[in-house]
């Protein structure tokens, strides 16, 4: 089988977030698990030889992410349809509205549709109106490289305290920094913040985090890191007594899984995906402030290493040989 796959995202703004890092990731684990197929990268479908089927593996509802093909089958992943779900919170604007409509039209025409999560495949079935048989719910894993690390040069370097929670990701507002940063005015451990979008003051909910920083006197409790790199966020996530992860919303939740790769418990949304991939974490009610407390605190009384054994254990079933095996099987569904 000759599969064609877009690397658009690796090639834009989204190559340090979740969807390209999903993009990187499959590449590699084609290369290393995949002996029967040939896979061509792509920017424009002109540049591509004759191909069984083509692979888009990423889908912004605002923008043109995929031309209309014909006589080719046609994957798509998508990811999340979260702007479509909340979408006062994710004005897509005149362009945006007319993008959505044509882009609506060629997912309801593609051949296959691949998700993270049985959350992602009911809004995608419920908002495109697709049969259910089309969409098939593919879970991602963390980057292999993800193990319990505990390298004290990036603790020294970033200048981390001996105790630590931690979240990892962007400022959307699915991410719910606001209630988080709320939460940790009863709570006695200090926040580390990764994530480039921090350091961005231009950004609107950046804003948002330091008003909300500033007002309940959090500056001593609140370190921002900014974005890091893999072999040292390995460490940071070791090191850290618990992660965060309390969205709304999510397509998957790549840093529940990473964390728990590194042996490190988290406390998790009882809602959307997160639930889907939560194992042992401790579930909470992201839209009450108390609620997240609480959760923080029964987290914090159990035991880290014997936690971080239940993460370490739950997280083994989410590996890229899976993620090839189930994306193959899409592949051949359509040929």
């Amino acid at each position: 089988m000759r599969v064609g796959i877009n690397i658009l995202p690796l090639r834009n703004a989204h190559a340090a977030r979740g969807s390209g890092t999903y993009l990187r990731l499959l590449l590699q684990a084609f290369s290393l698990f995949d002996k029967n197929n040939i896979y061509y990268q792509f920017l424009s479908f002109r540049d591509l030889p004759d191909i069984d089927c083509i692979h888009y593996p990423f889908f912004d509802p605002f923008f043109f992410t995929m031309p209309f093909i014909k006589n080719k089958p046609v994957v798509v992943t998508v990811h999340d349809l979260i702007p479509l779900v909340y979408p006062k919170h994710f004005p897509a604007g005149i362009r945006g509205s007319i993008a959505w409509r044509i882009q609506k039209w060629k997912l309801q025409r593609v051949s296959a549709i691949i998700t993270d999560s049985f959350a992602s495949k009911n809004d995608i079935v419920r908002i495109v109106h697709v049969p259910d048989a089309n969409v098939h719910v593919v879970p991602i894993a963390p980057d292999p490289s993800f193990t319990p690390t505990y390298d004290r040069s990036v603790k020294k370097k970033y200048r981390l305290p001996d105790e630590y929670l931690l979240y990892v990701g962007d400022v959307n507002w699915n991410k719910n920094i606001p209630t988080m940063l709320r939460a940790m005015r009863n709570i006695d451990i200090p926040l580390v913040l990764v994530g480039k979008a921090f350091l961005n003051v231009s950004i609107q909910e950046v804003q948002e985090i330091e008003r909300i920083i500033d007002k309940e006197g959090l500056k001593k409790k609140i370190i921002t890191l900014g974005f890091v790199e893999t072999d040292e966020l390995k460490s940071i996530y070791s090191f850290a007594r618990l992660t965060l992860c309390l969205s709304y919303a999510e397509g998957f939740g790549f840093p529940i899984v990473e964390s728990m790769a590194c042996g490190t418990p988290c406390v998790v949304s009882n809602v959307s995906s997160p639930v889907e991939i939560a194992g042992p974490s401790v579930l909470v009610n992201p839209w009450s402030i108390e609620d997240v407390v609480r959760g923080i605190r029964i987290a914090l009384q159990k035991d880290k290493e014997k936690e971080g054994k239940k993460a370490l254990s739950w997280v083994k079933q989410f590996t890229w040989r899976r993620v090839v095996d189930e994306t193959t099987t899409v592949y051949n569904s359509v040929i």
